[in-house]
């Protein structure tokens, strides 16, 4: 009996739990005037908008079932009008096909894409820490240290390089930092395979 009353007791203070975080999600959602905060995407559902663009938006996302902090991911979810433009969507496909083969310690992985309520959204592995930006803001460094500092990143070019694949949008900003100082690239919007690929 006590066995049961424990489980019953854990399982109320979840669901309790749940409820209290999607309540603070939807009182966010309503601040920022963000309609797609507290929704659900596929497995996941939407918890905090990082950043946006002109063309799309990226959440930090949590598996629905566990809202589980420690499995949260990025979602990338094209802005409307832009999914409905059909070189943009095509586009879109292209970063799909280039990200998902571009396994590397210095990409940020990709995990998956799908279409929703007529949304288009693409899954990466959610990167906690800075961008290289903040790194940059730190004033200037020693041509040694700075080489150092950006191998990582000289690493993940090569192997992009060699799979066919030019960036085309590197940046600061689109190069992130982890709390353990491990460096990834990642938005591959713009990227290119090869001098046939014009779109």
């Amino acid at each position: 009996v006590g066995a049961l009353a424990m489980a019953r007791h854990v399982k109320t203070r979840r669901r309790l739990e749940r409820a209290r975080t999607l309540e603070e999600v939807q009182a966010r959602a309503h601040e920022m005037e963000d309609n797609l905060l507290g929704t659900k995407l596929g497995p996941y559902r939407l918890l905090d908008l990082l950043g946006q663009g002109g063309t799309a938006r990226v959440y930090r996302a949590v598996p629905d079932l566990s809202l589980d902090p420690a499995q949260a991911v990025a979602i990338k979810v094209l802005q409307p009008p832009s999914e409905h433009d059909p070189e943009f969507r095509q586009r879109f496909q292209r970063e799909v096909t280039i990200w998902k083969d571009l396994h590397h310690p210095n990409v940020a992985a990709f995990i998956d894409w799908d279409e929703q309520d007529g949304l288009t959204y693409l899954v990466t592995e959610l990167l906690r820490g800075e961008t290289l930006r903040s790194e940059f803001q730190q004033g200037a460094r020693p041509p040694a240290e700075a080489l150092a500092l950006l191998e990582p990143v000289f690493r993940a070019l090569t192997f992009a390089h060699q799979k066919g694949v030019v960036h085309r949008d590197l940046k600061p900003e689109n190069v992130l930092v982890s709390p353990t100082g491990r460096l990834k690239v990642t938005d591959f919007g713009l990227a290119r395979m090869g001098p046939e690929d014009k779109v």
